[in-house]
């Protein structure tokens, strides 16, 4: 009886792992395929981008994987030492979408949290979190006033008139919580996410523990999507593994595979 006892629990601990492998790999294909899907219904570049956290408490460490989907939603029209600081997209109804916060005044978003602004440019892909993306406020201000924002960008009245009368004279912009937007320019394409998750404690992407407590690109930083290509863009598989902690007490942590993710698995869906 106590032999089978023994060989039951080893055997259901086996299982245990095995769900756990199948669904943190599952977890992430999702997460993947809603990105793929985006970009395929509405027609704009998508990408899945790769994070890694060490988690710490107490005595105890974990780490901890993030997969974030974003799609492409404009881009920055205006540069932000124009616009006062602040992220412009003037082919945006914000004003439609999100409260209003006028100049001088106080109001806006109150406690709501606001959101992120995350680059669509490759070179920021292998960034960490913060570096890749700007938290902004809930709500947008009015940037511009007429003789403000030409003085702002030194334009002559026959020039502000072509450029931005069609635009009915009033443009809105979201200021970014910290106070600085970082190095967005006119031209960028931001996008915002549409899907996260995290995967179970002590699983992460790739093969090497996080040495930050924040958010730092894994060794594969993204997988993209474009409308116009017939496959995902991807620079190599996507491991996923379980961090251990080292045998022999000399307390460091090893890393088993427990699934890789590659553009076949991708393929079915992208016809």
């Amino acid at each position: 009886m106590a032999m089978l006892a023994t060989v039951s629990i080893a055997g259901y601990s086996a299982v245990n792992r095995g769900m756990a492998d199948r669904g943190a790999l599952q977890s992430a294909v999702s997460t993947l395929r809603v990105a793929q899907q985006t970009c395929l219904i509405d027609r704009v570049p998508t990408k899945v981008l790769f994070f890694n956290q060490k988690i710490v408490k107490g005595s105890a460490t974990a780490f901890q994987g993030t997969a974030i989907a974003i799609k492409q939603a404009g881009r920055i029209t205006m540069d932000p030492q124009s616009a006062f600081g602040m992220l412009v997209d003037e082919f945006a109804d914000w004003d439609k979408s999100y409260p209003v916060k006028r100049k001088n005044a106080g109001g806006g978003g109150g406690n709501r949290v606001g959101m992120r602004f995350f680059s669509m440019r490759k070179s920021d892909e292998s960034k960490g979190f913060d570096k890749c993306s700007t938290l902004v406020n809930p709500y947008v201000t009015q940037v511009n006033a007429l003789d403000d924002c030409m003085i702002q960008r030194g334009m002559k009245i026959e020039e502000w008139c072509k450029e931005y009368a069609p635009n009915n004279n009033v443009m809105y912009g979201f200021e970014a919580v910290s106070g600085s937007v970082g190095d967005w320019k006119a031209g960028d394409p931001y996008g915002i996410e549409i899907a996260r998750i995290d995967l179970p404690k002590g699983y992460i992407f790739g093969n090497d523990a996080p040495k930050g407590d924040k958010l730092d690109s894994a060794s594969i930083a993204a997988v993209t999507f474009d409308p116009e290509d017939g496959e995902p863009s991807m620079s190599g598989n996507v491991p996923i593994s379980l961090m251990r902690p080292a045998t022999g007490g000399s307390g460091g942590f090893t890393a088993r595979l427990v699934g890789t993710i590659s553009a076949d698995m991708l393929k079915d869906t992208f016809k």
